[in-house]
């Protein structure tokens, strides 16, 4: 795949992507923040969830939830390692919401490129939720 294909996000992880984030609102996960993120030094993106209930959990204790519930469910494209999983509080979601906000329970598709915040380049996203 070339870098200009890689770089766009494809339409079937767009809306596998919000598919999991009504998924997880229905758990007690219920994440507050919830996109797709670009990183370009690897060329991939990756579904970043942030949630309270993360908050106090270790890693593998968060995808050993995740894959709980994901193993639940069928899934076209989108896979466990392409997720990430986050506490609410952690210094890119931080970051982010000084730029962009939305309502708690939203599942928008805001396109979030090519800005600078605090100093920081965000080269692309495309954000569901971040309250």
């Amino acid at each position: 795949m070339d870098k200009e294909e890689n770089i766009n996000l494809d339409q079937l992880l767009i809306e596998e992507g919000k598919r999991m984030l009504k998924v997880l609102d229905s758990t007690d996960i219920k994440p507050s923040s919830a996109l797709w993120f670009y990183l370009e030094e690897q060329k991939v993106w990756r579904l970043i969830i942030a949630s309270p209930y993360f908050n106090n959990l270790s890693a593998q204790d968060r995808y050993r939830r995740l894959i709980g519930i994901f193993n639940q469910e069928a899934f076209t494209r989108l896979e466990v390692g392409s997720i990430v999983l986050l506490p609410a509080d952690d210094p890119l979601i931080s970051l982010l919401k000084i730029a962009v906000r939305t309502n708690p329970d939203s599942i928008s598709e805001i396109s979030f490129k090519s800005n600078t915040v605090n100093g920081v380049f965000i080269y692309n996203s495309l954000i569901y939720r971040l309250s």
